[in-house]
């Protein structure tokens, strides 16, 4: 139980924050809840053990305009 909790905070972080949004999309068959089911899932996996490095490509991009 407390593992699902963490998974959903650290789901809701990633999805705030706009992180791995490539990795996110890479989940078929969810393409109407991709975001919020897609960042749930990755953080599923990197709780598993599966980790991956956060990106946030879209800060980058908001700092340079």
């Amino acid at each position: 139980m407390l593992f699902m909790l963490y998974n959903c905070l650290f789901a809701l972080e990633l999805y705030v924050l706009k992180s791995n949004k490539e990795d996110v999309a890479g989940y078929e068959g969810l393409e109407h809840v991709q975001n919020l089911f897609g960042y749930f899932f990755l953080a599923f996996e990197n709780g598993i053990g599966n980790i991956v490095n956060p990106s946030v490509e879209e800060w980058i991009e908001g700092a340079k305009s």
